[in-house]
């Protein structure tokens, strides 16, 4: 229940984030397409809203919960990428982060498959219908030295192929870089876990008498500092 309230303030803050970026769009700041950056943000929005309106019938504690919210991500995030396209390289990979949060392996692997799915339709839809990115348009493998000649670009052929080189170029790399992500994700998370159960076992260690198995002074101090019992008639032998 916990990490989906998680899931839900995140979502909550990248749709402020998207409003205020639309704002800045609006008054030429963000300079992006007036209408690719609102289709996006309107695609982002209706997302958000069905993961609102299926989360209040489901509720926090269902075990499909944890499978809308990080699907209602991914959607989103994919939304911004098609019409935002290299604005959205890094958070492309926030899926996974979140996943890691759950301690479920079905989770994890349908979270990469979904960001891997989610790769391929932004950098693909991103190409037609997005901010266009030169890089992609005229396919710039090399470094400024070699296109550039007494201050002439020298690549002026458009990409023949995309749907080859893309996938060779752009898909591929950033699929490999969602493996990495789910490696490191779920090891860091693993390392928090183990790190927050010690903490608990030297805790409760340290509230209990190691005899007899039964509360000590520590735990008596803890309890009186929490003022847990203010209102109620406690004796303690």
């Amino acid at each position: 229940m916990t990490q989906n309230i998680y899931v839900f303030r995140f979502i909550l803050f990248c749709i402020i984030v998207y409003s205020f970026e639309m704002l800045l769009n609006s008054v030429d700041i963000f300079i992006v397409d007036k209408t690719i950056f609102t289709r996006g943000y309107v695609t982002g929005c209706l997302f958000a809203a069905v993961y609102v309106l299926i989360l209040l019938h489901l509720g926090l504690e269902h075990p499909l919960t944890k499978y809308v919210s990080i699907t209602a991500v991914s959607l989103i995030i994919m939304a911004a990428s098609v019409s935002l396209t290299y604005h959205m390289i890094i958070i492309i990979m926030m899926p996974i982060i979140i996943a890691g949060m759950y301690t479920s392996k079905q989770l994890s692997i349908y979270t990469f498959v979904l960001t891997v799915l989610s790769i391929i339709i932004s950098t693909y839809a991103g190409y037609y219908y997005g901010v266009c990115d030169a890089n992609m348009v005229l396919l710039t493998t090399t470094s400024m030295n070699h296109l550039v000649e007494n201050g002439i670009f020298l690549l002026n052929q458009v990409n023949e192929n995309p749907g080859v080189t893309l996938a060779l170029y752009y898909v591929l790399p950033r699929c490999l870089m969602a493996m990495s992500f789910v490696y490191v994700s779920n090891i860091v998370n693993q390392v928090i876990r183990k790190s927050l159960k010690n903490a608990m076992k030297m805790e409760e260690k340290a509230a209990t008498d190691e005899m007899t198995g039964l509360y000590n002074k520590n735990k008596l101090l803890a309890t009186i500092e929490k003022r847990t019992y203010d209102y109620q008639q406690v004796a303690i032998v």
